[in-house]
């Protein structure tokens, strides 16, 4: 939906964005729906107490209640998530990550409320995913409000356009469930074959580093909407340059974090948890930290590949990454414990498709810069 509504902005279309709205709402209106039924009548059948080891068996019966939870929060979101994609595509991203801000706060401060009042575990986990969905909602429907000409109304299936959402669409859930096994693989296998208490260390770790993405993602992924639209007028130089210039400000945006958290992080991640069973190893540290500054600079090139419509390939070197985080992560942590599951992460989850997606862009812009050869020289 949100390359399409890059199509229609380029054009200055101000009819049809409403019935693209309004079948992508259909569409994740539906998604939810299944997905609140697999919660109550899937999860349920799943063998909760080998997929997830408790020191204490008196916590194995919370694990079903909290999946569930969490499940149906995210389904009942899902419509919310609308508000980001839509600012993106009118280069308005600034709009839907203050709401994602304000969420996530707010989100955090329920999280201390809960613990505080010694709240149950699936009220804490889905309260953290719901909230922000929760503040999204209520800027989409501000969003509504200010522009008229996105208003969801009337509530029309278009099959030419549910079949071009659906068809792109299941690219990037290949894309983002791959995305989703390669953050959450790592404490899935290390509850599997290590316990659930050494995930902690990574939890923590990958929480603490996550704040690298804060400034870092905005930034670039509000770019999606322009690649896009420069793409449509041929403009490819301002693309180079542009790629260019963000990898230089991610860069050196990642200078500092980097060297600080890796003399450090152990240090502040002590002080932080005040409990040293948090901490993880150098080792676990220094992947998780290549890990996330090599994914940060894979996003200035997944963010031109989704601008240009390069769904499929991405997809497919990030799903590719996550089968390949999975299996080594399985092998090493099997000899090498929690180590070398991280060490799988930073290596498949980070590096192979971070640099397929840079090798993929340089192709395509050179390509599109070749038929002016001294210009696609100077680019160069």
């Amino acid at each position: 939906m949100q390359n399409m509504l890059i199509k229609c902005h380029g054009q200055e279309d101000r009819e049809k964005p409403s019935l693209l709205v309004a079948n992508a709402l259909i569409s994740l209106t539906t998604i939810a729906g299944i997905l609140v039924l697999a919660a109550f009548f899937i999860l349920p059948w799943l063998p909760w107490s080998e997929i997830v080891k408790c020191e204490d068996p008196a916590n194995t019966p919370q694990i079903l209640p909290t999946a569930q939870a969490i499940l149906v929060a995210f389904a009942i979101g899902l419509p919310a998530a609308l508000l980001q994609r839509i600012c993106d595509a009118y280069q308005r991203g600034y709009f839907g990550y203050s709401f994602l801000a304000l969420g996530r706060l707010l989100a955090f401060v329920f999280v201390c409320l809960v613990v505080w009042l010694e709240g149950p575990l699936w009220l804490l986990a889905s309260g953290f995913v719901a909230v922000p969905y929760f503040i999204f909602l209520i800027g989409l429907v501000l969003l509504f409000w200010r522009r008229a000409f996105l208003r969801p109304w009337p509530l029309r299936v278009d099959l030419g356009i549910m079949k071009q959402i659906t068809g792109t669409g299941f690219l990037v859930l290949f894309l983002h469930l791959s995305h989703a096994m390669i953050n959450g693989g790592p404490s899935v296998l290390i509850g599997f074959l290590v316990d659930a208490s050494a995930v902690a260390p990574f939890y923590v770790t990958q929480k603490l580093l996550g704040a690298m993405n804060l400034l870092i993602a905005p930034v670039l992924l509000s770019l999606w909407g322009a690649y896009g639209e420069a793409a449509e007028r041929g403009e490819w130089d301002w693309i180079a340059r542009t790629l260019r210039r963000a990898r230089r400000l991610t860069l050196s945006l990642l200078v500092v974090p980097v060297i600080v958290f890796l003399l450090f992080g152990q240090r502040i991640i002590l002080l932080w948890t005040q409990e040293p069973e948090s901490v993880p190893t150098w080792i676990m540290l220094a992947a998780c930290v290549v890990y996330y500054a090599v994914r940060s600079v894979g996003t200035v090139y997944g963010t031109f590949l989704k601008g240009t419509n390069r769904l499929f390939y991405q997809s497919m070197s990030n799903l590719g990454g996550a089968l390949l985080f999975g299996l080594f992560g399985y092998w090493w942590g099997s000899y090498y414990g929690s180590n070398g599951i991280i060490i799988s992460m930073a290596l498949f989850g980070g590096i192979v498709p971070s640099a397929l997606w840079y090798l993929e862009s340089k192709w395509l812009v050179e390509k599109h810069l070749a038929w002016v050869p001294e210009k696609g020289a100077a680019d160069e």
